[in-house]
């Protein structure tokens, strides 16, 4: 009994073994087919550059839309506005139809409905009410992200295709190639109410546009096909290269034709794209320039072993600088300062420049003036470097008066190149090129006679 009951043990213990291996095995598989990655085509709105995805096919809910965002979210490629209080600058609301009593009154509520996507092509959603900002006729809301951070929403220089996905991203890279080309999603439940947007940023640029009601209605059962709009900075013709900092999206007070749920705006999320804002306020051409000893012309790429000079830019109209003494630092890398930082200690260890100064003319103007002899060194190839004028005094001679903030990164300083590009470039960088054959013969001059050394060693152990 006890040898019967030992063996019937083994084979239930091989057969759960087998299972589970078998489930294993094939796991990967099923996946493969249940969760497939999958693209979806939009379609382009009346505005160039706005594109509309949908969140239902002849299924509801049959598109991976949400997915193909919620992955960028997942590897911070994204970040949602909206979903904190100082990221709602000002909201307003008006009745819901056909049904009034979901629209949402109070800053919380808000808050609460922009906080992730959790209600997009749901047929029902018991969570409805919190799951959105329902605005009501005419409601609105106007928001961006927290004043007190220098985050801004700039063209990643990429004009989109139309195109999302693949869906089911497993890296950063991937959920970067799923939503190449476009900044900022608004996330619409209501079947696609019409509503205005408007982008804008404080130096005064607005670009409004309207999405009419139903303008992407495929047949989907019960209408469940809540609309995803994309845009694509790139592609708008009124942007003008800058960022935006403001987006405000409004009910269109249009009483929609259809017949499923409610018809006025519910935001479900805005998600987009973030960078650190890129001081606004300095304009091209721009005010200095690394250049040779002649300083005919900017020159941002070096040879090692050669002198780098620097001077305030010919082709600036008016004053490149605030007329004064300034103090020049060198930085290894690409840095892109922010205001309050400390010099030199928040830009990291200066690059043997200590107490280099210059004076401006009454033009603040200057130079050539020497920056740097770069080194006869291979490790320096390929690396960035940062030129920051720290103001020491405003005024020349007589009138001179203590720069205001001498020591911390403010308006009045400069960091060569800064501007509203993306990406922002480096001061200069250094490259090889003839240099690296001289390098090359040193390198192997000295591995020869490295060579050499270890030859002669083993010929006298021998002997």
């Amino acid at each position: 009994m006890t040898s019967k009951l030992n063996v019937t043990s083994k084979i239930n213990v091989t057969s759960f073994v087998v299972t589970v291996l078998a489930l294993l095995l094939l796991a990967p598989l099923l996946l493969g087919v249940v969760f497939a990655p999958e693209s979806i085509t939009g379609t382009q709105d009346d505005t160039l550059g706005v594109w509309l995805f949908s969140a239902g096919t002849s299924i509801p809910a049959g598109e991976p839309t949400d997915d193909i965002i919620e992955r960028a979210i997942f590897y911070d490629l994204l970040e949602y506005i909206g979903d904190a209080d100082v990221e709602v600058y000002e909201f307003g609301w008006g009745w819901i139809e056909p049904t009034t009593g979901q629209e949402d009154m109070t800053l919380a509520e808000v808050v609460t409905g922009l906080t992730e996507i959790d209600d997009f092509g749901f047929i029902s959603n018991d969570d409805d009410d919190d799951s959105n900002f329902d605005t009501g006729r005419d409601g609105y809301f106007e928001g961006g992200f927290d004043p007190n951070q220098s985050l801004v929403i700039v063209a990643d220089g990429i004009i989109a295709d139309g195109v999302l996905g693949p869906s089911e991203a497993t890296s950063a890279a991937e959920a970067e190639a799923a939503i190449e080309g476009y900044e900022i999603f608004i996330f619409e439940d209501a079947e696609l109410s019409g509503m205005n947007v408007t982008l804008s940023n404080s130096l005064g640029l607005s670009i409004s546009f309207l999405i009419g009601d139903l303008q992407v209605n495929p047949p989907t059962r019960f209408g469940a096909d809540d609309t995803l709009i994309a845009i694509d900075l790139d592609s708008l013709v009124e942007f003008d290269g800058t960022f935006i900092d403001t987006i405000r999206i409004e009910d269109d007070g249009i009483t929609s034709a259809s017949t499923f749920g409610d018809t006025t705006l519910e935001i479900d999320a805005i998600a987009t794209r973030s960078v650190e804002r890129c001081v606004p306020y300095v304009p091209n051409p721009q005010r200095l320039w690394t250049t040779n000893s002649s300083g005919l012309a900017e020159i941002d790429e070096f040879l090692i072993g050669s002198p780098v000079y620097l001077k305030t830019a010919d082709d600036f109209v008016g004053t490149p600088l605030i007329p004064g003494k300034y103090r020049i630092w060198l930085f290894n890398g690409n840095i892109i300062p922010v205001e309050g930082w400390l010099i030199p200690s928040d830009f990291g260890a200066p690059w043997g420049l200590t107490d280099f100064e210059v004076f401006t003319n009454s033009s603040g103007r200057f130079g050539p003036v020497k920056l740097w002899d770069i080194p006869v060194d291979p490790t320096l190839i390929c690396h960035n470097f940062t030129v920051v004028l720290d103001q020491l005094e405003v005024g020349l001679g007589g009138e001179a008066k203590v720069a205001p903030n001498i020591g911390v990164w403010g308006v009045e300083d400069y960091r060569d190149d800064l501007c509203t590009r993306r990406p922002t470039p480096p001061s200069f960088h250094v490259i090889p090129e003839v240099a690296l054959g001289t390098i090359m013969a040193l390198v192997s001059m000295f591995g020869s006679l490295g060579f050499y050394v270890v030859r002669k060693k083993r010929q006298q152990r021998f002997t």
